[in-house]
């Protein structure tokens, strides 16, 4: 049996504080509107407040856009 956790799960059941831990993860890039998306999706898939580093996944058309919704969910 295969079972999967989210990363605010491990966080939890670690016993670590938050604080202490770095977790990363990558953002759609195609435009404004989808990255401000795909960031408050990831953020509640994995059952955290924040990231504290989030990547862009594959730069596309609009990466002006992209750009400002990082800036804005930082």
């Amino acid at each position: 049996m295969i079972c999967f956790i989210t990363a605010g799960a491990a966080v939890k059941e670690s016993g670590l504080p938050r604080e202490g831990l770095f977790i990363t993860t990558k953002a759609m890039t195609t435009g404004y509107r989808a990255t401000k998306l795909g960031i408050d999706n990831s953020l509640t898939e994995a059952g955290l407040d924040y990231f504290d580093l989030m990547l862009i996944h594959w730069p596309m058309q609009d990466d002006l856009g992209t750009y400002r919704a990082l800036e804005e969910a930082y």
